[in-house]
């Protein structure tokens, strides 16, 4: 989170982020991202726009807001913002 926090800071920006240096931002955001900073900003899944993961099938799936075309795809796309990432695949980019 160190880099993170310092990329930040200098372009004048606020991260939602924690604190624990074992656990990166993929980890962290897939359980919601709590942070001190969170009643304020909102949880860090809050904010992640897109996901990039393996099926079982071993398809690679982009997952994003489809606004209502896809409603498998946003089905998805909303259950991986809380219902955590390993339960529906293998997430390889958030």
């Amino acid at each position: 989170w160190g880099p993170i926090y310092s990329i930040a800071d200098q372009v004048d920006r606020i991260v939602v982020g924690g604190s624990d240096p074992g656990v990166g931002p993929a980890g962290y955001s897939m359980n919601g991202g709590h942070s001190p900073i969170s009643p304020h900003y909102g949880l860090a899944s809050d904010f992640t726009t897109e996901y990039y993961m393996v099926d079982a099938q071993a398809n690679i799936v982009h997952v994003y807001n489809t606004s209502g075309t896809n409603t498998t795809i946003d089905d998805l796309f909303w259950s991986l913002k809380g219902g955590g990432g390993s339960t529906f695949g293998v997430l390889i980019n958030i």
